[in-house]
């Protein structure tokens, strides 16, 4: 529906201004549009006050995740001769394990061998 002329129809400074419908755009299979922009604001940047907080948010959950990765990475090798701790470690949901597996784990190769397990550092519902 949001075809390039559409768009341009919508952003055109006659429809801008006129508040008015714009002339019947077809957009395929006998299909025809016509819109009429109610109000317009010209883009703008957002001041840093407002978006702050998401900001810093967003720099928090990423410096989280990439330190999860890193603890993991560590952590992997005293695990990998021991499956059972491996495994008590995961089902008992510690927070070590359950941030790097909320964070998606890490960049390790399952197919050489130098990291955990497939399935190992998959976050809720199996996602990586």
């Amino acid at each position: 529906m949001f075809t390039a002329p559409v768009i341009e129809a919508v952003f055109a400074p006659d429809s801008v201004q006129s508040a008015g419908n714009t002339k019947a755009i077809e957009i395929g299979n006998n299909t025809l549009v016509s819109v009429r922009v109610l109000d317009y604001h010209a883009a703008a940047p957002i001041p840093l006050e407002i978006v702050k907080p998401t900001i810093k948010d967003a720099l928090q959950r990423a410096a989280a995740a990439e330190m999860a990765r890193t603890r993991v990475r560590r952590a992997w090798p005293s695990f990998r001769n021991h499956p059972a701790t491996m495994a008590s470690m995961h089902h008992a949901g510690s927070a070590e394990t359950t941030s790097a597996i909320a964070a998606g784990g890490g960049d390790f190769d399952h197919a050489a061998g130098t990291g955990p397990p497939a399935g190992f550092c998959r976050g809720p519902g199996g996602r990586r």
